[in-house]
């Protein structure tokens, strides 16, 4: 098949984008325009239909060549389609991003060697990397300057090249922690979901130690706290956790009010919080505080986060607060769900069916959720979906069906043993239903239980 970029490409265009190119066509005098709005009239859907309608509407260009020389004559038209629409691509976004713009007349300007013209550019790309804290674009703003300088050699130049390589050392060091703080930020987070990431690549944990030592290499405080919070994060299933968050909350706490991003760290303090305080069983009044500070900041400055209000929701159904909980899904549940992420929605749909009514057929419609959700491509709305699922079946005494689910659940939590986060709890809520289906006691230690998993124990 042939045109695969170009199909995509066609998938892609919004309303704005197809009329200017239908305005395009209208100003050319070249065929090619013609056959391009062909396609574009056509409204293809599959790749199929494109090379059938390439094939059609080449038809004369194609008649007595060779299946070589007609397989050119549509890659060299389905080339020039794209470049056709790539180029209106760039051009709006360009129009729309100041940035990039002066960056790429900067690079022009330097490259023609009008230095005028460079000055000029240069000083806007510059005021931009600063209004937005782009480390990344400040050093090559830098980089361009002093080349700039350097090439006058004016021995008034000097001090101002002298000032430029200081700021220049300053940002290498920006720079290099935005990227180490980043990746190791990243790495704790996948090694809270997963701890075969860590496992499988001895030595990638930085110790604690280590941490620490960046912290105070960082010349600017928002990587050192970026360090801090990693430290903690890492810590997450250990008692050290609560001192080393509260040391990354006193160092935020003393940082500048104006410091860029700063939301952004509290953001992070809150919900670990957050998620510490769910995996340990902690008070709702306190999880719905941490949740409401979280979901108060990713509305405030558009950080869209469909976990986080997730737990918000959560915390809310559980207690006993639904009428709140639904208003507030009314009001943000747009813009914090996606498309992919409503298996979150249909959770709490779910929880809330069960919750509030005794009726058995909301009980089935619970469970008919709560089915379909076993199969989520999320692993803890999986898991947990399995475990309520087991619940209304026990309360409903469908005995037979109880026995294959905790079947099910054992290998479900067998397989995904190197997930800490809730495993325990899980597990002995699996235990507890095994042991009550086989008329034996319960087990004597108990195991902190989050609020959701209490929900599900309350009734065992």
């Amino acid at each position: 098949m042939k045109g695969k970029k170009l199909h995509h490409l066609l998938q892609s265009l919004n309303r704005k984008e197809r009329k200017q190119l239908y305005y395009q066509i209208t100003l050319s005098r070249d065929k090619r325009y013609h056959y391009l709005k062909k396609l574009l009239d056509a409204n293809v859907v599959e790749l199929v239909q494109l090379n059938e309608l390439l094939h059609e509407t080449l038809e004369d260009d194609l008649r007595d060549k060779t299946k070589q020389e007609q397989d050119k004559v549509i890659r060299r038209l389905v080339s020039f389609f794209c470049q056709i629409i790539e180029d209106l691509l760039l051009t709006n976004h360009l129009a729309n991003n100041i940035k990039n713009r002066n960056r790429l007349l900067t690079e022009i300007a330097q490259q023609k060697q009008t230095e005028v013209l460079q000055k000029m550019y240069l000083d806007k790309t510059l005021k931009l990397a600063d209004k937005e804290s782009n480390n990344a674009l400040k050093n090559l703003c830098l980089d361009w300057q002093i080349n700039l300088y350097g090439q006058q050699q004016k021995d008034k130049n000097l001090k101002i090249i002298q000032a430029l390589l200081q700021d220049k050392e300053k940002y290498i060091n920006y720079l290099y922690h935005e990227q180490l703080s980043f990746f190791y930020r990243l790495l704790s987070i996948m090694y809270l979901d997963d701890i075969r990431l860590i496992e499988k690549n001895v030595g990638i944990k930085p110790t604690y130690q280590k941490l620490e030592d960046l912290a105070k290499e960082s010349v600017h405080p928002f990587y050192a706290a970026e360090y801090k919070i990693t430290k903690a994060r890492f810590a997450f299933f250990e008692k050290d956790f609560d001192r080393y968050i509260q040391e990354a909350e006193t160092f935020i706490q003393q940082m500048p009010a104006d410091t860029p991003k700063l939301e952004s760290l509290w953001r992070r303090i809150y919900f670990l919080k957050m998620v510490v305080g769910f995996q340990q069983g902690q008070l709702l009044s306190q999880l719905l505080f941490f949740a409401q500070k979280v979901v108060h900041i990713g509305w405030t400055f558009h950080y869209k986060d469909s976990f986080s209000f997730f737990y918000y929701q959560l915390f809310l159904l559980l207690s006993n607060q639904a009428q709140l909980a639904e208003e507030e899904s009314i009001q943000y549940a747009h813009f914090f769900y996606t498309e992919d992420t409503l298996f979150y929605k249909q959770f709490l749909n779910g929880l809330q069916l069960l919750q509030t009514s005794q009726s058995i057929e909301y009980h089935h419609q619970a469970l008919r959720i709560f089915s379909q959700l076993t199969h989520s491509p999320n692993y803890y709305i999986s898991l947990w979906s399995k475990l309520l699922e087991l619940k209304i079946h026990y309360e409903l005494e469908h005995v037979f069906l109880c026995k294959s689910l905790l079947e099910r659940i054992k290998t479900f939590l067998h397989k995904n043993r190197h997930r800490p986060f809730t495993y325990e709890a899980s597990h002995f809520i699996y235990t507890c239903y095994r042991k009550r289906l086989s008329n034996k006691k319960l087990p004597s230690k108990r195991p902190l239980l989050p609020v959701l998993h209490q929900f599900i124990f309350d009734k065992i």
